[in-house]
């Protein structure tokens, strides 16, 4: 609530801070609301000619890795990610993870051209949790992302109380094998208790398998209060169980399973 309280946002020490999405700091009469810090650092990474001992801070001085400029962040960070294979070759440490920052946004070079590969590291490919309000991830690709432990989501894309948006990703060939109590769902993409609106994202080729009396609740995009899927494409996702058949294991959604949305 702008301009809501009582008394100057100066005497209050909140002139420095901001409750808007856009940023602006708090000036006049107090704003009603949690106040983040403003000033924020945007961040570059390249992996063709960056560095992690670079300030990562303009195009010319890239970080390498994902990894590194994620460290960085502080609240509204944008990292700027150029043409390329991000991987373990590369130096990333999976799973990419972004947490209790407000603003955030991953915006890649193209979901053809700049790929997020974790093959190898058996893990989801990104999370982002606890990011509101004007989260946002746009332009790469999520791949080979794998996890083995009962109840896994998203092994590619995983959203959890984010507001914002996520459009034109791709999220193929990733891979939910549980071999534990809980069911997996949204090998490809998952979301949950999000304010999100998914746009022209590729969802394919994702595989989810839950275990024993377990069911396997879709291997494409798995939506529990997510918000809004719009002009996505969801081809070729496979959702099984390898339970015994004495308990009736099911699967459902082989491409896309919603739930209280």
């Amino acid at each position: 609530c702008v301009n809501a309280g009582s008394q100057l946002a100066s005497l209050a020490g909140l002139d420095g801070r901001t409750t808007r999405m856009d940023g602006l700091p708090d000036s006049g009469t107090v704003d009603l609301g949690f106040h983040f810090v403003t000033g924020t650092v945007d961040y570059y990474v390249s992996a063709g000619s960056g560095s992690d001992t670079n300030p990562g801070t303009s195009a010319g001085s890239a970080f390498k890795t994902i990894t590194r400029a994620l460290s960085a962040i502080g609240h509204g960070s944008h990292v700027n990610v150029a043409t390329g294979l991000y991987d373990v070759a590369n130096g990333e440490t999976f799973p990419l993870d972004v947490r209790h920052r407000y603003g955030v946004q991953i915006l890649g070079a193209g979901r053809d051209t700049t790929i997020v590969d974790a093959n190898t590291a058996n893990q989801r490919c990104l999370g982002m949790s606890c990011n509101y309000p004007d989260a946002n991830v746009r332009g790469l690709a999520f791949t080979r992302g794998r996890m083995t432990a009962g109840g896994s989501l998203g092994a590619g894309l995983y959203l959890a109380h984010m507001q914002g948006m996520g459009a034109d990703c791709a999220m193929s060939n990733n891979v939910i094998l549980t071999g534990g109590w809980g069911a997996p769902g949204g090998a490809g993409l998952a979301g949950a208790l999000c304010d999100a609106v998914v746009s022209n994202c590729v969802v394919q080729g994702n595989t989810a398998q839950s275990w024993y009396a377990e069911s396997c609740q879709a291997a494409g995009i798995w939506a529990y209060n997510l918000g809004a899927i719009i002009n996505c494409e969801i081809v070729s996702n496979t959702a099984y169980s390898t339970g015994d058949g004495s308990w009736h294991p099911s699967s459902y959604g082989g491409g896309l399973y919603l739930s209280g949305n």
